[in-house]
């Protein structure tokens, strides 16, 4: 990450930083300190972006911001990111996973079965040039039945903002659960894009949760070939859904 990031160069630039979960610690909660001796500070996202934009070393960032809703974290920062383009001329995300045990117990708990996995990916983005052009992303909220669970209307409302004609290839979010998986595909029933090829990839790497579009989003462009378009998809805990086209060049 250090070497890379001490490659990029530039300046009118803007960072955003993908946390996933950000942890809410109040006064009360009892810290343990891991085999370091060390509290864990994932929460502490202040902490991270300011560490992570320090790095870049030949980059003057005019603007920083954090998106740490979850499993849709770097969805939103493609989001955003597309936005910040328009008065930018870099924006770099950095969407980090690292799973911690309160997570795995909180999906134990409730009875999700989920295989969580630790991820980091970087992307750099130009109005100028690159290996792939990002053409639409949208955001929507949807008031779900439990905030833990995605809905076919909360896809439906992404994919109805979106220039669907002519995808190629399709990256689900997948969650890997029976029932989320279930209404993600019934929106792609309803569009019509249920007999393209699809490409999942938490099956191999495990939910990278906040990190989990950016580092797959860097999966499906390596497997694609130049003049595909493919939809991506994303989901949130609380009801939160993102999808963007592109385009391999």
């Amino acid at each position: 990450m250090k070497e890379f990031a001490e490659s990029i160069e530039g300046s009118n630039a803007a960072l955003l930083y993908a946390a996933g979960p950000a942890i809410h610690h109040s006064d009360s909660r009892n810290f343990t300190c891991n085999n370091s001796g060390y509290v864990v500070a994932k929460s502490q996202v202040g902490l991270n972006i300011m560490n992570v934009a320090k790095m870049f070393k030949n980059v003057e960032f005019e603007f920083a911001n954090i998106n740490a809703n979850t499993c849709a974290s770097s969805m939103y920062c493609l989001y955003e990111a597309k936005q910040l383009l328009e008065t930018y001329d870099k924006v770099i995300i950095v969407a980090m996973e690292m799973t911690e045990a309160s997570q795995i117990l909180l999906f134990e708990q409730l009875g999700v079965e989920i295989v969580c996995g630790d991820g980091l990916g970087v992307v750099v983005l130009n109005n100028t040039s690159g290996v792939a052009r990002i053409d639409e992303v949208s955001w929507r909220w949807n008031n779900d039945r439990s905030p833990m669970s995605v809905s076919k209307e909360g896809y439906i409302k992404v994919l109805n903002e979106l220039n669907l004609e002519g995808i190629d290839v399709v990256k689900p979010h997948g969650t890997g659960t029976s029932r989320n998986d279930e209404a993600e595909n019934e929106a792609l029933v309803e569009v019509g894009l249920n007999a393209v090829e699809t490409k999942l990839y938490k099956k191999d790497i495990g939910h990278t949760q906040g990190a989990s579009t950016i580092v797959e989003l860097g999966m499906l462009l390596d497997e694609v070939v130049v003049g595909t378009k493919s939809l991506v998809l994303a989901s949130g805990m609380g009801g939160f859904y993102g999808g963007c086209t592109i385009w391999k060049l």
